[in-house]
């Protein structure tokens, strides 16, 4: 009967430790893709405030006239 208990308490020592650290591993690559989405989410408005000017001269429908394009006065 000790043996069966001995066996039983390593069991759930091993257990524990799985989970111990299967947890910080998953933890760590849930932080790792928050790090990489909020980096995208950077990248998505650094992309928005560059094309916003381009997009500005460009028709929105293509029924639409274009519109003209600035004079340059040098």
């Amino acid at each position: 009967m000790d043996i069966v208990q001995f066996l039983l308490s390593v069991i759930n020592l091993i257990l524990a430790m799985v989970v111990l650290f299967g947890g910080r591993f998953f933890m760590g690559k849930i932080h790792e893709l928050q790090l990489q989405i909020d980096e995208l989410k950077h990248q998505l408005v650094i992309q928005k405030v560059v094309a916003q000017p381009i997009k500005s001269f460009l028709p929105n429908d293509v029924s639409e006239p274009k519109k003209k394009a600035p004079e340059w006065n040098i």
